[in-house]
C-alpha cells in the first residue's frame, strides 16, 4: 500500500470511529430542549400556556438518561405535558412506564397511542389505560377534552394511531363547539395529509414517529417509518393546521442517533 492510500485509509477509519461514537454513544443520550412560541389565531394577546412534548420514548429501562429527561420535564414549569405516543413497544414494560410517571411532576398530563402500543396491546388496551389513570394521565383515544387554564379554554384532541389502530377526527372532536384554541395530537405524521382542509381543522398538531429519521446523513433521513409521510422533523407550516414534528426521545430497532438528537419540545402558546 502506497503512502497515499494509507493516509486515505487511515483518515476514512477515523471518521468512521468518530461516527461510532457519536451514533452509538453520544447521539442516542444528546438531549436537547427546543423552545417554541405559538400565536393564538385570535391576535397577539392572551393567557401564556405552556405545552411540554414528549414522545417516542420507547422505554425499556430505567437509567440516568431516563432520569435527566425527568428532571428537565421537571424544571419547564409545564401547563400541560403531552406524551404522543411509542412511550414503550413492549407489554412487559408497563411498570417502567408507570415509575417514569411518577417521576413527572406536571400538574396535567395527556397521552395518546403511538403504533407500537396498538401492535403490542391490540384492542385491548385497559392495563395501558390504567397505567396512565394512575398517575393522572388523561390517554385520549379520538375523543377531546377541554383544558381550562387561567378562565381560558384549550381543545385538546388525541386521536388513534394512523397506522396501527383507527384514527377518527370527526368522532374525536364530535360536538364540541368551535374552539379558539385547538391542538390536535396525533403520533403519525402523514395523517396531517388526509384532514379535510373543509373540516374544523385544529390551529396546531403536535405529532413523533419519524425520530428525525434517527439517523441523517448530511441533513437528510435516508430511512423513515410508514406513517411518516414527508415529514423528518420540525415546522410544517404550508398549509393548516401547523404541524410540528419531534424526533423524540428514544430509539428502535438499532440504538443509535446520528444528526437526529433526541428532544424535548416546549410551546409557548398565547391562549385567547
Amino acid at each position: 500500500m502506497t503512502r497515499r492510500r494509507f493516509l486515505t485509509a487511515l483518515s476514512i477509519a477515523g471518521v468512521g470511529s468518530v461516527l461510532g461514537v457519536e451514533g452509538l454513544v453520544l447521539g442516542p443520550h444528546r438531549l436537547t430542549i427546543t423552545r417554541h412560541q405559538v400565536a393564538s389565531p385570535a391576535g397577539e394577546s392572551g393567557t401564556p400556556l405552556r405545552i411540554v412534548q414528549l414522545t417516542d420514548l420507547h422505554l425499556r429501562g430505567l437509567g440516568e438518561y431516563q432520569e435527566r429527561i425527568a428532571a428537565e420535564v421537571n424544571t419547564l414549569d409545564a401547563d400541560v405535558l403531552v406524551l404522543t405516543g411509542d412511550s414503550i413497544d413492549q407489554q412487559k414494560r408497563l411498570d417502567v412506564l408507570g415509575t417514569f410517571l411518577d417521576w413527572l411532576e406536571s400538574p396535567h398530563k395527556y397521552a395518546i397511542l403511538g403504533n407500537w402500543e396498538r401492535w403490542i396491546f391490540g384492542d385491548d388496551i385497559g392495563p395501558l389505560e390504567s397505567i396512565y389513570a394512575a398517575r393522572d394521565t388523561r390517554l385520549l383515544v379520538n375523543e377531546s377534552v377541554e383544558h381550562e387554564h387561567r378562565g381560558r379554554s384549550l381543545l385538546i384532541t388525541g386521536l388513534d394511531d394512523y397506522i396501527g389502530g383507527e384514527a377518527d377526527y370527526e368522532l374525536a372532536v364530535g360536538d364540541h363547539p368551535a374552539p379558539t384554541n385547538h391542538v390536535l395530537l396525533q403520533h403519525c405524521p402523514e395523517f396531517r395529509d388526509h384532514l379535510d382542509s373543509t373540516t374544523r381543522n385544529p390551529d396546531l398538531m403536535l405529532a413523533g414517529h419519524t425520530h428525525g429519521g434517527q439517523v441523517q446523513l448530511l441533513g437528510v433521513a435516508p430511512v423513515r417509518p410508514r406513517g411518516s409521510g414527508r415529514y423528518v422533523q420540525g415546522w410544517y407550516r404550508d398549509r393548516e393546521p401547523h404541524l410540528y414534528v419531534s424526533p423524540g426521545l428514544g430509539t428502535v430497532l438499532v440504538p443509535v442517533r446520528l444528526g437526529a438528537p433526541p428532544e424535548i419540545a416546549v410551546f409557548d402558546w398565547m391562549v385567547a
